[in-house]
């Protein structure tokens, strides 16, 4: 029985977030948070794609986002836009609790889910987790390629105590996070991305 317990514990904890040594987050003060801010890009960029009544159906794919309006299944779809290229589109689900991001490549239709809104660096998509949990807590990052993407890590620092972060940026390899444990009180970080 033990031997099936820890199979079955090993499975299961090998999909789960990696997890990030606390003592390798280093605290930083607010002028070298946002004296090494750079800027990202988004996918805010007007797309020719239109919802139809409630069906978003992506040009050239099989991929169809159907609201549904009933009210023990609810859910509302969005297009939020593209990158600069026009190669992505992203699509937002929203449903009575917290929002889905799905990001398209329109060329191949690859979709990919994300645990919250995307922002591009360069090679790299920093997404966190959105504020209807128990406050965002969760990051993942995804390397960029032509027509996919793939997930360099995912992973949690509610362990390390910061579990509402605010904003973040990747700067080089250096996720830099900022923190609100107050309304107006924000403590600031730096976190080396491998």
């Amino acid at each position: 029985m033990n031997i099936l317990f820890y199979i079955l514990f090993s499975l299961f904890s090998s999909n789960s977030q990696n997890t990030v040594d606390c003592n390798s987050i280093v605290k930083i003060d607010n002028s070298s948070y946002n004296l090494n801010k750079v800027k990202y890009d988004d996918f805010r960029n007007q797309s020719k794609l239109k919802k139809v009544n409630t069906q978003i159906k992506i040009n050239n794919t099989s991929i169809v986002f159907n609201d549904d309006l009933s009210e023990e299944n609810f859910i509302e779809y969005s297009i939020i836009g593209e990158d600069k290229k026009g190669k992505w589109l992203l699509i937002s689900g929203q449903d009575y609790n917290q929002s889905y991001y799905y990001l398209i490549n329109k060329e191949k239709g690859n979709k990919y889910k994300l645990i919250g809104e995307p922002k591009i660096y360069d090679k790299k998509i920093v997404c966190i987790e959105g504020s209807y949990t128990d406050g965002s807590a969760i990051i993942e990052i995804w390397n960029l390629k032509s027509n996919e993407i793939s997930l360099q890590k995912s992973f949690s620092l509610k362990k390390c105590l910061i579990y509402n972060i605010q904003d973040s940026y990747l700067n080089e390899n250096q996720l830099y996070i900022k923190n609100s444990y107050e309304i107006s009180n924000c403590d600031y970080y730096k976190l080396k991305i491998n």
